[in-house]
């Protein structure tokens, strides 16, 4: 599953080196889905444009019609939307990541509990595919509400479509421990599994490609490998390599 297509000249998922010079090699319009978690969280990088470079080269591989996930900071978050938009890229929500297991370290401000993730798609969306969830009062499935055209609304036997707040644990989460890869989830770089598989299921498809500039630890290419997908990407620190490797030899599946 993880044999690349010819144009990347490799063997494996992933690439060790800057996404800035290996995503020029990329053709243009040749990946399905990007989602990523880039270096957000420096004020200096946002001003000088080392975190932001890498978008106009998402919008040039990135297929028209078709999807990317970019988490962001609360801080950061409205350099990256006014990049997004200059480099072309249509808005389709700000979603809302709320873990409520953050560490409380905050001690002159409210704790911080939730990310934005910002999803955007180049030109109109060509794929969108619907999760549900169970709903969460069992009590208004008894009264099914009518519409203006008198129409009776029924409850889907799947459960009710996903909106733009995920509450999903942060991997310090005791039930995600597991997934835990030592130095990472403690400098806030690793996301759930979970948290990743979401867009992928939503805006892909089985067998297509779905790209992230910023490995880290490699968390896409093990949800890819979940979901059955094509992962691909680069990660700039040789370090992070063995990590990678590991993950993608377990064979593991997280359910959405």
């Amino acid at each position: 599953m993880y044999r690349l297509p010819g144009w990347w000249g490799a063997e494996d998922p992933y690439w060790i080196g800057d996404c800035l010079h290996g995503m020029s090699a990329i053709p243009d319009k040749s990946v399905d889905l990007i989602v990523t978690d880039p270096p957000y969280g420096i004020t200096k990088e946002i001003a000088d444009g080392l975190n932001t470079r890498f978008i106009s080269e998402c919008f040039r591989i990135l297929k028209d019609g078709r999807h990317i996930f970019c988490f962001v900071g609360q801080k950061t978050l409205p350099a990256f939307f006014i990049e997004f938009e200059r480099c072309g890229f249509t808005w389709q929500n700000t979603i809302v990541w709320k873990y409520d297991n953050a560490l409380p370290r905050e001690t002159k401000r409210f704790c911080i509990s939730y990310d934005p993730i910002l999803h955007f798609s180049k030109r109109e969306p060509s794929i969108f595919n619907i999760i549900r969830v169970p709903y969460k009062s069992t009590e208004r499935l008894k009264y099914p509400v009518n519409n203006a055209k008198k129409k009776g609304w029924r409850p889907h036997p799947d459960g009710a479509k996903m909106k733009d707040i995920w509450e999903i644990p942060a991997v310090t989460s005791p039930s995600y421990s597991k997934e835990k890869v030592e130095g990472m989830a403690e400098m806030g770089w690793q996301k759930p599994l979970k948290l990743i598989e979401i867009p992928i299921l939503s805006c892909s498809n089985e067998g297509e490609v779905v790209f992230d500039p910023f490995l880290g630890s490699g968390t896409l290419l093990e949800a890819c490998q979940n979901t059955n997908r094509i992962g691909i990407g680069f990660e700039i620190k040789p370090e992070y390599e063995t990590i990678i490797q590991g993950r993608l030899r377990k064979e593991s599946r997280i359910d959405v």
